[in-house]
């Protein structure tokens, strides 16, 4: 079992602007700094006094827009731990569709609430690494990180299943071609009509919207990378022109991909 609190890490780590899974479930609070933090679904803002939780099927990345000012702690916990603190939650209870490997969940810590979570994280510093499991002090803990962030909930990624995933799946391996509507709803054995309101119900955007933000959050991780031409990275991201390309990636982020690649 992994449980590790790594306080106040500032910097760089070895997965920075990587894509990857914690294997643990991972509560991460941001002491200071600001950016992005990268799922396949969305980008979401990476800013003093957010609390995340990254389940460990979630893939993600961080994306600092200054990383000597990113200062955050890591509480990483198993899915044997999960799955016991699960068992406390109540019947119903919303918590069970926020906290699951496949999910994210991030919240605006009110200032007034911001010791409180930190001292939280605290406690775990005198964590036994070499026991099965936490002792009652520390799941009562992050028990209460949980009620603290699903009370400041600001946005969540979805725990996709069933003909959702496959959309999603289907999308992830084929970004760089032309994918229609009619090609996903294949992929998802829905109809259209149907495949339309599920998707939009559960990612929160449209197909066309979803497919988008991916290849801009492509875009985004190749031009940091600064080792392709802006016409290169358009054409491995999938986009049907340069000047189209160019257009949405400034509407997205208020940069050119030029003077985006010079800032990164």
């Amino acid at each position: 079992m992994s449980k590790d609190l790594i306080f106040q890490q500032t910097g760089k780590d070895d997965w920075y602007k990587i894509w990857h899974t914690s294997e643990t479930n991972l509560f991460l609070y941001v002491h200071s700094g600001d950016g992005n933090m990268v799922t396949r679904e969305k980008s979401h803002p990476l800013e003093e006094g957010m609390l995340y939780f990254i389940g460990s099927e979630k893939y993600h990345y961080t994306f600092p827009d200054h990383i000597d000012g990113y200062v955050r702690s890591k509480l990483h916990f198993s899915a044997a731990d999960l799955s016991r603190i699960r068992q406390l939650f109540p019947e119903g209870s919303p918590l069970n569709e926020i906290f699951v490997p496949s999910a994210l969940a991030v919240a605006t810590v009110p200032p007034a609430e911001r010791e409180t979570v930190e001292t939280l994280l605290h406690t775990f510093e005198r964590a036994d690494e070499e026991a099965p499991t936490y002792p009652a002090e520390h799941i009562s803990a992050i028990l209460r990180l949980m009620s603290i962030l699903a009370k400041n909930l600001t946005a969540t990624t979805p725990n996709l299943a069933g003909p959702m995933q496959k959309a999603v799946d289907y999308i992830n391996h084929h970004i760089t071609e032309d994918i229609s509507i009619e090609d996903l709803c294949s992929a998802a054995y829905l109809s259209k009509y149907h495949f339309c309101r599920l998707f939009k119900q559960k990612t929160g955007l449209t197909a066309m919207e979803y497919i988008l933000k991916t290849r801009i959050v492509m875009a985004k991780e190749m031009l940091s990378k600064k080792e392709r031409s802006i016409s290169e990275i358009s054409d491995a991201c999938g986009f049907s022109s340069l000047s189209y390309f160019c257009r949405v990636f400034k509407a997205d982020t208020g940069l050119s991909p030029l003077q985006y690649k010079k800032s990164v």
